[in-house]
């Protein structure tokens, strides 16, 4: 039986923060505590963590960032970087975790916690856990397991340019512009904030409409943009230095997994970091599996078929009889 989710801005430690829940904690003997990557919009991962809820039999929380999505900034210009978001997710683990423990002790059975991060997620996610007393693969007598998915750990060399720029001098005129601008477009109509989306970043043609809808509620504000920028410009800083994947591993027990896929699909996490902590950390890494690469293939498939449909209209435009037809073509292609 598929838990119904709510969607809630909870305020924990510095400000108030996105929050989409599945269940209620305490409810079940496992709970799943999911830490988005940037741009940390709870609502983004609301589906996965019903998935994960429903297949395990547990309670599920989705934990959203200081300034992101639709959580109110309080004072309106504050800006959170990397240390503000870990300790904002620290203090969250703690109000997770008494209440899981509190539950289970109503039940008479063994509380159980699952955390999972995704992309830099996982970074604050894994300082989180050890801010609130991970020790030996338990928070506070809670026995714990890690999972970090694609994780966002240490620099590669694919996003050291994006690193470079981001703590250039005139990084923080551009935070602020891209900032003013998103500010801007957010007060526009909702259905032309989805098509100036779609036109401006090509990952989002690629969402159903229910992620567009999303998006176009959550990101396009002032204060979300700017924090977003500037959690960047903070893991550009901070992942500059080697990850310490032998610490992490002593502090989990063993009871840790870190998932990078094959092909090198996510340039913010590739094999190439996952060959480097095999040594440090003892073959923490897991691949992708074959089924998982399958499922990539079918996903990319409609958008190879929709570009071999815009070239076999490019084909017949430049057709001699085929040009008066132009104007035609164009509004079929992107109206």
């Amino acid at each position: 039986m598929r838990l119904s989710s709510t969607l809630s801005v909870e305020r924990r430690g510095a400000g108030p923060a996105e929050v989409a829940r599945v269940g209620i904690v305490g409810a079940a003997l496992t709970h799943i505590i999911f830490v988005p990557g940037n741009p940390g919009v709870a609502s983004y991962y609301t589906s996965t963590a019903e998935m994960l809820a429903e297949r395990l039999g547990a309670t599920a929380a989705v934990v959203g960032y200081l300034g992101h999505g639709s959580a109110p900034l309080e004072p309106p210009m504050a800006a959170y970087g990397l240390e503000a978001q870990c300790e904002h997710v620290h203090r969250f683990f703690e109000g997770e975790v008494a209440k899981l423990k509190a539950g289970a002790e109503d039940s008479g059975g063994d509380a159980r916690l699952l955390v999972v991060g995704h992309s830099i997620g996982a970074y604050i996610a894994f300082a989180g856990a050890q801010r609130a007393g991970l020790r030996r693969g338990a928070i506070g007598g809670v026995p714990t397991r890690s999972i970090g998915l694609m994780p966002f750990l240490e620099r590669t060399e694919l996003v050291r340019t994006k690193a470079e720029a981001a703590t250039s001098w005139w990084a923080p005129a551009a935070v602020l512009f891209l900032s003013c601008a998103a500010g801007l477009v957010g007060l526009l109509p909702r259905f032309v904030t989805e098509r100036l989306l779609k036109l401006a970043a090509s990952d989002v043609r690629r969402f159903c409409p229910e992620m567009v809808s999303l998006t176009a509620r959550a990101l396009p504000r002032f204060g979300a943009v700017r924090n977003i920028l500037t959690l960047f410009r903070d893991e550009a800083r901070e992942l500059a230095e080697p990850y310490d994947y032998a610490a992490l591993k002593e502090r989990c027990g063993g009871a840790l997994a870190l998932l990078y896929a094959e092909g090198d699909t996510d340039e913010w996490a590739q094999r190439a970091a996952a060959a480097a902590s095999c040594p440090r950390s003892g073959s923490l890494h897991t691949p992708c599996t074959r089924a998982t690469r399958r499922r990539a293939r079918r996903r990319r498939a409609p958008r190879l078929r929709a570009w071999r449909w815009r070239w076999r209209k490019v084909c017949r435009m430049l057709s001699p009889s085929r040009r008066p037809h132009a104007r035609q073509w164009w509004r079929g292609c992107w109206g």
